[in-house]
């Protein structure tokens, strides 16, 4: 192969006239091409209500609700039962020495799935046994009674409980002795 004279180099190297180039008109019809590029294809976004259509009607609720309902509706009686169970003994200590009967009766409400709370079988429950409730009120009442006769005294000062007060009037001399054996006039 021959060597590249310099008439040959110079000929690879000239490329001929160099184009002028013009930013300014690049950019102004990169812009117009792309305004007319929109103009003519419009974006189109889809509204948030369009974007995901929601169903009128959930197609598999009608398959899991008969399995569901029935213990998300047992769930719900028994975390309502709890707090009732709570704060009804918190609030009627009264009732604790009848919980056993009381929570007899409730459970068997519970289980056919009727919503009672604890008042309403608490006063069906007194209802049903009103004369024993009378009765124990009664005795209540007497011995409270008694227990403030046995605190009352003449001089004020306290005697002891459980020892019976005799009247003076039906009391022996020797009774009378003993009863003011300890109190100086």
């Amino acid at each position: 192969m021959a060597e590249p004279t310099e008439t040959q180099a110079t000929e690879t190297k000239d490329t001929g006239p160099q184009p002028q180039f013009d930013p300014a008109a690049i950019q102004s019809a990169v812009q117009s091409s792309i305004q007319q590029y929109f103009a003519d294809n419009p974006i189109q976004v889809p509204r948030a209500e369009e974007a995901r259509p929601v169903p009128q009607v959930n197609p598999i609720a009608d398959l899991i609700n008969p399995y569901i309902e029935p213990k998300l509706r047992q769930a719900a009686l028994d975390s309502n039962a709890a707090v009732d169970t709570a704060l009804f003994y918190a609030t009627h200590p009264e009732c604790i020495k009848h919980k056993d009967e009381l929570e007899k009766v409730f459970s068997g409400l519970k289980s056919q799935g009727t919503p009672f709370d604890h008042e309403a079988v608490w006063a069906w429950y007194r209802g049903r046994n009103f004369d024993t409730f009378y009765k124990e009120a009664v005795e209540q009442d007497q011995a409270r009674l008694k227990q403030a006769q046995l605190d009352s005294t003449v001089d004020g000062g306290s005697r002891p409980r459980n020892i019976e007060i005799k009247d003076a009037h039906e009391a022996s001399d020797e009774d009378l002795e003993k009863g003011l054996k300890d109190i100086s006039f």
